[in-house]
């Protein structure tokens, strides 16, 4: 079943990076922003995506080169961070600008773990980082970052956020204020911030 998900997430991420650039209204530049896709990519998503595994898909530019870029689950209990476990993915050393995409799977039928694949310039490298057990019964609300956001170097991005709540919980504005103002989570039980960072 892995298998058979990441052979399907490859084929739509191919397919994403052929057209979906052709959907982007403006140029990114030094920014990673949320793919978008068209109503055919989008049917494709929904059919593979449900409660158990979601694909998130990124499009991003870079004008000058890094060395690397770093993936990881950040979580939280009451506020408390977690030691995360990041996946660190070389580049190779080249100056930019560079224009790549990102894919992000969740799969929580295999003990909850997130794949992370990196497309530059056709070359594709990827890895997997698990995930947190949530206990109990929570009510639960999760969502990309909708905007872009520029990237610099060392500096945190928050892709995608879980939010687990015994009230009615919503996620609304800029996700980016969970890196830069942590404090905000420590009214939720339970959180989960997708996050990556660019290194030169």
């Amino acid at each position: 079943m892995k298998r058979t998900g990441i052979i399907l997430l490859a084929a739509l991420l191919l397919a994403a990076c052929l057209a979906g650039c052709l959907q982007r209204p403006t140029k990114l530049e030094n920014q990673i922003a949320l793919k978008a896709l068209s109503p055919e990519q989008q049917e494709i998503v929904s059919l593979i995506a449900n409660e158990k595994q979601k694909i998130l898909l990124f499009d991003y530019n870079i004008q000058e080169a890094y060395s690397s870029v770093e993936f990881w689950v950040q979580a939280y209990e009451n506020g408390v961070p977690a030691d995360p476990s990041i996946l660190t993915n070389p580049f190779d050393a080249e100056e930019g600008p560079v224009d790549g995409s990102i894919a992000v799977y969740l799969n929580r039928i295999a003990d909850a773990q997130w794949e992370f694949a990196l497309s530059i310039g056709g070359s594709k490298i990827s890895g997997t980082v698990k995930s947190s057990t949530i206990d109990g019964t929570f009510s639960y609300a999760f969502g990309a970052t909708s905007t872009p956001v520029t990237i610099e170097d060392g500096k945190e991005i928050v892709l995608y956020t879980e939010i687990y709540t015994n009230d009615h919980a919503g996620i609304e504005g800029d996700q980016q204020r969970y890196a830069e103002q942590p404090e905000l989570l420590s009214e939720y039980p339970y959180v989960q911030l997708i996050k990556c960072k660019f290194v030169k």
